[in-house]
């Protein structure tokens, strides 16, 4: 079942990149939607009990056959490097995704300072700050931010999802950045009544509070800090059943006083940022199978591309 699940969403995100450059205008703009529609059914909420088991199935060897392993993480340089004959991601990202921009991970601040530079007043102070997704490989998406969407209240805001939305330099991360950026994607966030629930779009988050456990398999707690989020799919309303699931933790804020404040997860970050660069610089420039599985499937690549705001100002000053 995992197979089928990454199959179709590998295919499929390829389908939607295909869909997304040829889309009529007309197409593109209904995909926006707006805010202000009517209330989401939350009534799934009553039905579900808080997620206790931390246990990422994407992570596991077999979730995906081997080649896709190595294909579809962070750290896969597989027609990603800027060398002939496999480089059909870089030249994609350069001819058709113009003006998105290269962050070197191991030394974020400047990135991170400007993603922080354009809050909407009207986001919630749990939802501000920027955001490592740790453990979505084959997304292949790193940071992100929310306090810039369109927010109308603090329950619902439309986010775009070419803008302040980090994602590796791989084959597969250029093709979801450029589908992206191509279609000017957005997705709705909606926070349910009692705030312990968002939703990306049909994407599940579940908003962890102070009180709440949450444990490894074999009962070791999960390292996490107050404003640390979980992304969470699973079936028939059994979180302790997750089919997909990661951490989505804040890296760094800006406080009351003006000043960007980093997290113990940008610490926990730039660990998995030094192995990632270290695995990449220990394989040959256009590899398919280099190193572990398991490697591949946990660390963070330490290079990223990224679209600002048109408004992103001049980064806060530290």
């Amino acid at each position: 079942a995992h197979r089928n699940v990454a199959r179709h969403f590998f295919f499929g995100t390829l389908a939607g990149a295909v869909r997304a450059m040829t889309a009529p205008k007309q197409e593109q703009m209904a995909q926006a939607g707006a805010p202000n529609e009517p209330p989401l059914d939350w009534s799934w909420t009553k039905d579900v009990a808080p997620p206790e088991l931390y246990d990422p199935p994407q992570l596991k060897p077999g979730f995906v056959p081997r080649p896709l392993a190595f294909f579809c993480t962070q750290t896969s340089a597989c027609c990603a490097r800027p060398v002939v004959p496999c480089c059909c991601a870089s030249a994609t990202r350069y001819i058709c995704n113009r003006g998105a921009e290269d962050v070197d991970l191991s030394t974020p601040d400047e990135a991170i300072k400007k993603m922080l530079s354009n809050p909407n007043p009207k986001c919630p102070e749990r939802m501000r700050g920027v955001w490592w997704m740790e453990g979505n490989q084959f997304n292949q998406e790193t940071l992100v931010t929310f306090e810039d969407a369109d927010w109308t209240d603090e329950t619902q805001a439309v986010k775009n999802s070419y803008e302040n939305w980090m994602r590796t330099p791989t084959c597969f991360g250029i093709v979801n950045a450029t589908m992206n950026y191509w279609k000017k994607g957005t997705m709705k966030l909606a926070m349910s009544p009692d705030k312990k629930w968002m939703t990306i779009d049909k994407y599940k988050v579940y908003i962890l509070a102070p009180g709440d456990t949450l444990a490894w398999p074999d009962g070791t707690p999960v390292e996490r800090n107050e404003a640390d989020m979980m992304r969470i799919d699973f079936d028939n309303n059994d979180s302790s059943k997750p089919t997909y699931q990661y951490m989505v933790r804040r890296v760094a804020y800006i406080d009351s006083a003006g000043n960007m404040v980093k997290t113990s997860a940008f610490d926990m970050l730039q660990v998995l940022v030094s192995k990632g660069k270290q695995r990449i610089e220990a394989c040959p420039p256009q590899y398919c199978f280099c190193g572990s599985q398991a490697d591949a499937l946990q660390l963070v690549n330490p290079w990223a591309i990224i679209r600002y705001p048109a408004s992103s100002q001049q980064p806060h000053q530290v």
